[in-house]
């Protein structure tokens, strides 16, 4: 019988309900999360002036995550994954994996969500005709119109904006940026390392350029003469790179750890990713300027803006395409970052310099194999330093850890949340 493990002040277990280790270790990193509490509730409270009592997840998630920030019994998601059935997701007793299920709850809250807003149809125009002429007759009258989005205050917290952007290599023309949303990134681990790999190197190659070969380009000059086969189109290099165009209050990242080998067969990839306590997002954001500086011209983006003299814009034409591999330029960026960034809060002299600072909240971590493993997170507990705790959960066993623990973790999912 497995010993169920309780440290005084402690945050409560979750029960087993059959292989749900992924569930349990993603609603324990969620209530680590004030961002994600206090937006569930208000979801709630708008539901409930809607009148709309159908938001089975949002509720069964929030009732979850209120227990494990203040109850002193065990609590179980099997409400959580009755929601999710009656959504008609799949949910077996087989093992899941947990990064699957965070976008699965995501999505499904959304739908809720948007289903809170009724939608105007044309059988509905007669009656706001008659509405709009009552208005012109009797002034005092408070006219409420048919929400068509959800309030601002409903913001979903995870969600952020990825920017694309293409350039031509030849004649610099720029494709109109790209946005993309996302609640989650997936940050992959390069095949060839020293060993000693850090969350901003991962993030420095997600943003890295990629070059794209033989791409026809509109705005090149065409052939004169033509070729051959009567073609006059031009073939160039575009550089294409994404970057951070709006970071969420609640920023999630998933460590990609499954590789797949030559043979076709997949393994896990077990390499030690070192994470700050305090995450700074500044130079990973779309428009950071002390980033291209730190970078060299060649690497700024060629932005599209607007507000200069039509001489001062004429030089964002003359910069150069990159010159030098990405792999150095991403290197060198790395070194400045370790020798920039604060690892923890104790550099707080440093902090106020920078705008988009995280803090970390809770991270997931999959022992195991690709095939079969457990799942546990280790959350924080604590409005500020002084009473703050880490504790390691893994189902109902629950125990009070320092922070070095925390901090040489195998993360499988990393839970930021930007600090005020």
């Amino acid at each position: 019988m497995k010993t169920i493990v309780r440290a005084t002040n402690s945050v409560p277990g979750l029960l087993n309900l059959g292989n749900s280790c992924f569930l349990n270790a993603v609603l324990q990193a969620l209530a680590s999360c004030p961002s994600c509490t206090s937006w569930l509730l208000k979801s709630v409270e708008y539901a409930d002036e809607q009148q709309n009592k159908n938001c089975f997840l949002i509720k069964s998630i929030l009732t979850v995550l209120s227990a494990l920030n203040g109850s002193d019994d065990n609590c179980s998601g099997a409400e959580v994954i009755k929601a999710l059935r009656s959504h008609r997701w799949i949910i077996s007793h087989e093992e899941h994996d947990a990064h699957e299920l965070f976008h699965v709850l995501t999505t499904t809250v959304e739908e809720e969500l948007v289903a809170l807003n009724p939608v105007t149809s044309l059988l509905d125009t007669k009656k706001l005709e008659n509405e709009n002429a009552d208005l012109a007759t009797e002034p005092k009258k408070t006219f409420v119109s048919t929400p068509k989005t959800l309030p601002v205050r409903l913001a979903f917290p995870m969600r952020g904006l990825l920017v694309n952007e293409l350039k031509c290599n030849s004649c610099n023309f720029k494709h109109p940026a790209r946005y993309d949303s996302f609640d989650s990134i997936t940050l992959t681990i390069p095949s060839q390392n020293n060993g000693k790999l850090t969350l901003h190197d991962l993030l420095l190659k997600f943003i890295s350029c990629e070059l794209i070969q033989d791409v026809v380009c509109e705005t090149c000059p065409k052939n004169d003469p033509p070729s051959e086969n009567g073609d006059q189109t031009v073939k160039t290099t575009f550089t294409q790179q994404v970057s951070f165009g709006k970071l969420p209050e609640c920023l999630c990242i998933h460590i990609q750890r499954t590789v797949w080998l030559k043979n076709g067969l997949s393994v896990k990839c077990h390499d030690i990713v070192s994470f700050p306590e305090v995450l700074i997002m500044d130079y990973f954001v779309h428009s950071h300027s002390q980033k291209d500086k730190q970078l060299g011209a060649s690497y700024s983006r060629l932005r599209l803006t607007g507000g200069n003299s039509s001489k001062n814009s004429q030089n964002t034409m003359d910069v150069h395409p990159p010159s030098e591999p990405a792999a150095k330029l991403s290197t060198d960026l790395s070194e400045s970052l370790k020798n920039a960034l604060p690892l923890n809060l104790s550099n707080r002299e440093l902090l106020g310099s920078y705008k988009y600072m995280y803090l970390l909240k809770a991270v997931i971590v999959h022992l195991g194999g690709v095939s079969s493993g457990h799942f546990i997170t280790y959350r924080r507990v604590g409005a500020n330093k002084q009473n703050e705790k880490w504790f390691y959960t893994s189902d109902l066993e629950v125990k009070e850890v320092p922070f070095s623990e925390v901090s040489a973790a195998c993360a499988y999912m990393l839970f930021y949340e930007k600090m005020r």
